[in-house]
């Protein structure tokens, strides 16, 4: 495989990844984001939540279906990116 090839692979995998992330953000939804999940404060700039902070970033698990969610979102992202790997 050439350089070119893995960078290829790398960056169709994040697109995966954060489309992935997205189609969870999106079945969850934000009354149970923020029941299963705990935000970060915004205390300062680096901590800011931009444009994809609504749908994309869910925050640290809080409960049980939170972890469930987390594993699962990480499990889906790990074959997706296995599968973009191998083939």
């Amino acid at each position: 495989m050439t350089d070119m090839e893995i960078a290829r692979r790398v960056i169709f995998s994040f697109i995966c990844a954060m489309i992935i992330i997205g189609i969870f953000g999106n079945i969850v939804g934000e009354e149970r984001k923020k029941m299963w999940f705990k935000a970060r404060k915004q205390t300062g700039f680096f901590n800011r939540r931009g444009v994809l902070g609504r749908s994309f970033l869910f925050g640290r698990p809080k409960t049980k279906e939170g972890l469930g969610i987390a594993l699962a979102i990480l499990g889906c992202v790990a074959v997706m990116t296995y599968i973009i790997f191998i083939v």
